[in-house]
């Protein structure tokens, strides 16, 4: 994918792969080696894999339309996606703060 020419297909195929990966293994965190499941528990988990894919599949047509056939990158979605990670870790600080401050007037 990456030593060739942008393709929409591969790109939504790659974001399904690594989404499917991904609930794959945190469901094995969750289940032990062996045990039964019923299907019926696993509900949840394939409505949200749906909708997760419904915001991610039209983002990456978004993305890909807006890549640059010779370069190969979008850049202005190289800055959107390095604000959103800052953004995240900012917050996710704010609230890691707060929690140990509240903590501590629990004492």
């Amino acid at each position: 994918m990456l030593l060739s020419e942008p393709d929409l297909g591969r790109a939504m195929l790659a974001v399904l792969v690594v989404h499917v990966i991904h609930v794959l293994t945190s469901l094995t965190l969750v289940i032990p080696r062996g045990s039964r499941v019923v299907l019926a528990a696993l509900r949840p988990t394939a409505i949200r894999f749906v909708l997760v894919q419904a915001i991610a599949q039209p983002l990456t047509i978004a993305v890909m339309l807006g890549v640059d056939g010779a370069e190969g990158t979008a850049p202005w979605a190289v800055v959107a996606g390095g604000g959103a990670v800052v953004a995240l870790a900012v917050l996710l600080l704010v609230m890691a703060n707060r929690r140990q401050a509240g903590g501590r007037r629990r004492l």
